[in-house]
């Protein structure tokens, strides 16, 4: 498993939130953006775009699922 860090993300849709199994699991489920820029001369020029699906689990999860499409967050992650 790998760890990233990525300064900025936003929401593309509202946070899903879940409560699994029989222990009640707490979950949420978000669908983020990450969008490339890089100067060129005074202006900054997009080039590109990175989605990525992520999963919060316990009680960050409930926090997570107050997110809504548009917020941005910075994200530390752990890839599988």
């Amino acid at each position: 498993m790998a760890q990233i860090s990525i300064k900025l993300v936003r929401l593309t849709k509202d946070a899903e939130y879940l409560e699994i199994g029989q222990n009640k699991t707490k979950l949420a489920e978000l669908s983020l953006a990450e969008n490339h820029r890089k100067k060129v001369g005074d202006e900054w020029e997009e080039t590109g775009t990175t989605f990525w699906d992520a999963k919060v689990w316990g009680d960050n999860a409930e926090f997570a699922a107050a997110l809504t499409k548009g917020d941005a967050i910075d994200l530390s992650a752990y890839i599988e």
